[in-house]
């Protein structure tokens, strides 16, 4: 069952994302800041970094250069940091946030593009890396050519702020290649939400759901047990395979201090989805087409800045 209730509260690869359907304005944010731009008719924006988390690993650290915004009608505008920005992206599950840019003063009007920068080749310098379960460092390389490009832009008014979080969806984008020799990969699996526009589905699973004979989880590490969210209501459901029917996120049930099997699947743009729950996780390669088991689906609607309650 579902209810509504109220939220208190250099190799460089270049990620080119293409912002689909946001526009609006929001406060908050905090982190490294670029060089202010000064202008006669400015507003603000905020850039943060979230993470869906995956079980293969137990550290995913990324370094970033900087970030360009591209104005509709002028020149990209580039914002390199100080010092470069090493981020491990796991410990930014649920609604942990590393900010990017802070307040920064833009011209205000519609933008086409958001591209982030980052350090992530295969080198010497492990200036991106994994850390395995194991306790092994190994290098990490981000897979891109043209990035991952959505179809609309965004707009920033006047005198306003806009927030955005970006959620670079591990278990959709990280992988250890077979036969391809050292290295994991992590592909820009990105989502970004407008702030203003999110909210939020939570719940409790039934401790039975995680026994199942046909489970492949690990209980004691807490591991293989995720709640699947799907764009729309009655929506198909898929394992991950870098298709349009994947997930729009995926949120890791852990066991809380109380006992209980608890998840929460955050910044998430207001509208319909579908959730279920699977114990197979540790079985879904992005890299393949898997036969994942699901739990009987639920069709929940997100409203701005509330957190919808779904348990199984």
């Amino acid at each position: 069952m579902w209810q509504k209730i109220n939220k208190s509260g250099k190799f460089t690869a270049l990620i080119s994302v293409l912002l689909l359907m946001i526009s609006g304005c929001s406060g908050g944010g905090g982190g490294n800041a670029a060089e202010e731009v000064v202008v006669d008719e400015a507003g603000f924006i905020n850039i943060s970094i979230t993470d869906s988390p995956v079980d293969t690993v137990i550290e995913v650290w990324v370094e970033f250069d900087g970030i360009s915004l591209k104005p509709q009608s002028a020149d990209t505008l580039d914002f390199e940091f100080e010092e470069p920005l090493r981020i491990d992206l796991l410990a930014l599950t649920g609604e942990n946030t590393s900010s990017l840019l802070e307040n920064q003063s833009v011209p205000a009007g519609g933008y086409n593009w958001i591209r982030l920068d980052v350090n992530a080749d295969l080198d010497t310098v492990f200036d991106s890396y994994v850390m395995t379960v194991n306790g092994e460092m190994v290098e990490l390389e981000v897979t891109s050519q043209r990035g991952l490009q959505l179809v609309s832009g965004f707009t920033i008014t006047s005198g306003q702020t806009a927030s955005f979080v970006i959620d670079w969806d591990l278990r959709k984008g990280l992988t250890m290649p077979k036969g391809q020799g050292m290295g994991w990969k992590l592909r820009p699996a990105l989502r970004i939400t407008d702030l203003v526009e999110s909210g939020s589905i939570s719940g409790v699973v039934e401790e039975g759901l995680l026994s199942a004979d046909s489970c492949t989880n690990d209980l004691a590490e807490d591991t293989g047990n995720s709640v699947y969210v799907f764009s729309g209501h009655d929506a198909t459901l898929e394992d991950i395979h870098t298709e349009e029917t994947d997930p729009v996120t995926t949120a890791a049930v852990t066991q809380d201090e109380n006992g209980f099997y608890v998840y929460s699947a955050t910044f998430l743009s207001a509208g319909d989805y579908t959730v279920t729950f699977t114990c197979q996780g540790l079985d879904d390669d992005p890299e393949t087409d898997d036969t994942l088991e699901f739990s009987p689906s639920q069709n929940v609607s997100v409203i701005a800045d509330e957190d919808t309650i779904a348990d199984f």
